[in-house]
């Protein structure tokens, strides 16, 4: 679950810009002053885990194009370098090989993420820098150093421990989609001779170099103890602990089932417990650093894939369309596909989605077939129908809005028990070409899609240049059809070449705060 997202040194954006994501989040300003370029990171991260890349991410692709890192560097910068920032509520935990394969899943315990992801350029392509990662318990700095080094640094609990790791890189994997792991030039460590099946059955992506932390990890618990431990006790039980465990109470938990029953061990582990925490955590945060990278990665990756967007100029509609025998199940971002998508539906569907547009905008939608081809009607309030082609401009623009969202709507019903991933409707100036009474009724339709389907986990993040859009947004908090709370106006201001943003916010009443004066009147 994807909470916030942030950039810097990203085109206008030269300082970090992090942007909270609400239900309803609209973007508004001055042309080019960034709101664009920010909304679509959206697509540019979708159609970069689509891809098969060696980099991080892919510029030009199927939805957006940036033209290469050096378009977007924002100019001027004193470091070619770019970051990401992403927080997320991660909602499940891969714990081995298998799980990650057979999509089986721990618990479904939400833990907070920060993530820090630095990119520079590689000759025309781009490469990693540097990875952080943050969570209440612990800070994990990851920087490729020269001649193959990797310097990570930990953070717990106010103790910091720094390792260096030769012959070792961040990259992508063959598991991975926008976050790398750590890869090694060979695979056996200092120990690996101590670790055999027999001990360790959770290998999940850990190179056998990160065993030597685990090892390391038996030798420092053995030195506060009075009475030395087996490594045939203790490896198996360090190689089962996960991420979530790693903290003051869970690890303490873990260790005591070593042996729960031996006195003088569980009176060692009492009296020594704070050294032993600090002594051992890091080397098993080290450890555990790649399924942990690996976990964060997958939720990113769902988020992304789950994003729907439309961008700003849809295409125009044709008077017939001919048949074609494929299977649609998405709208094209330029809405491309609405007539094939539409006419792709079951009889029963199509007019269930004809009636909810009536119901929304006072017009209806058809279906007719003329031999090899069928055309798009509308039918207006009068009950008069007219090929699409013949309604102007407007229709063309906003049915692929309006279907897609009522489309994916259907998928989360019929779904309804399977996981609940966020979805993101990601938008593009949707008044164009719309009289503002559509606007307006654009700008309520989204708020009814949100209170009336919060289990859904649905956002929606739009462009626009409409006073009636945001107006229409406060009618509704004044009617109470959504809360305040679930709308955030972001407004974008360009000063001296860089962007900067104010969140401004409706109050009980619909009334805007925090807004710029003469926003709409250009004063």
């Amino acid at each position: 679950m994807l909470v916030s997202l942030g950039v810097e040194n990203f085109r206008s954006f030269k300082k970090k810009t992090d942007i909270k994501l609400k239900p309803i989040t609209v973007f508004v300003g001055r042309n080019s002053c960034g709101k664009s370029s920010f909304l679509r990171l959206f697509p540019l991260f979708r159609q970069s885990i689509e891809a098969h890349t060696t980099g991080p991410i892919l510029w030009f692709g199927r939805y957006v194009d940036f033209g290469d890192f050096n378009n977007v560097l924002f100019k001027g910068a004193e470091e070619k370098e770019i970051t990401f920032y992403f927080k997320i509520k991660c909602s499940h935990y891969i714990k081995d090989y298998d799980d990650f394969f057979n999509n089986k899943k721990g618990k479904r315990k939400l833990t907070d993420f920060t993530v820090e992801l630095t990119i520079e350029p590689d000759n025309q392509k781009t490469k990693y820098k540097n990875l952080n990662i943050f969570s209440d318990n612990f800070k994990i700095f990851i920087n490729q150093q020269p001649q193959n080094t990797i310097k990570v640094l930990i953070e717990n609990f106010n103790k910091k421990e720094e390792f260096n790791i030769s012959k070792a890189y961040i990259k992508k994997s063959g598991l991975s989609y926008l976050l790398p792991v750590l890869q090694y030039e060979t695979k056996w460590g200092e120990n690996s001779e101590f670790f055999s099946n027999k001990y360790l059955e959770n290998l999940f992506y850990r190179d056998f170099r990160s065993f030597d932390y685990l090892y390391s990890s038996y030798k420092e618990l053995n030195k506060y103890l009075s009475n030395k431990v087996h490594e045939s006790k203790v490896l198996p039980v360090l190689s089962d602990i996960t991420i979530k465990e790693i903290n003051e109470k869970g690890l303490y938990d873990s260790l005591k089932n070593i042996l729960k029953n031996n006195k003088d061990f569980i009176y060692d582990l009492n009296e020594n417990y704070s050294k032993i925490y600090e002594a051992i955590a890091p080397k098993l945060l080290l450890a555990n650093l790649n399924p942990l990278l690996l976990n964060i990665d997958e939720d990113l990756n769902i988020t992304f894939s789950n994003i729907r967007y439309i961008a700003p100029i849809r295409a125009i509609t044709e008077r017939f369309y001919r048949f074609q025998d494929l299977q649609i199940d998405e709208m094209d971002h330029t809405g491309s596909n609405m007539a094939m998508l539409l006419n792709s539906l079951s009889s029963k569907d199509k007019k269930l989605f004809g009636d909810w547009v009536k119901k929304n905008f006072n017009f209806s939608v058809e279906v007719d077939e003329s031999g090899s081809h069928y055309t798009i009607n509308i039918i207006d309030g009068n009950d008069i129908k007219y090929n699409i082609s013949d309604m102007g401009f407007g229709y063309s623009q906003l049915l692929p809005i309006i279907m897609s969202l009522w489309l994916e709507m259907q998928k989360k019903e019929t779904k309804k028990n399977q996981r609940n991933n966020d979805l993101f409707f990601v938008i593009e100036q949707p008044e164009l070409h719309l009289h503002p009474a559509y606007q307006a009724q654009l700008a309520k339709l989204f708020s009814k899609i949100i209170s009336k389907a919060s289990r859904f986990n649905i956002k929606i993040i739009v462009e626009t240049h409409s006073q009636y859009f945001i107006n229409a947004l406060g009618e509704s908090v004044e009617q109470k059809q959504i809360s305040k709370d679930e709308i955030s106006i972001v407004v974008f201001n360009k000063k001296d070449k860089e962007t900067e943003i104010q969140e401004a916010y409706f109050d009980e009443e619909g009334t805007l705060e925090n807004w710029p004066i003469g926003f709409f009147s250009g004063e």
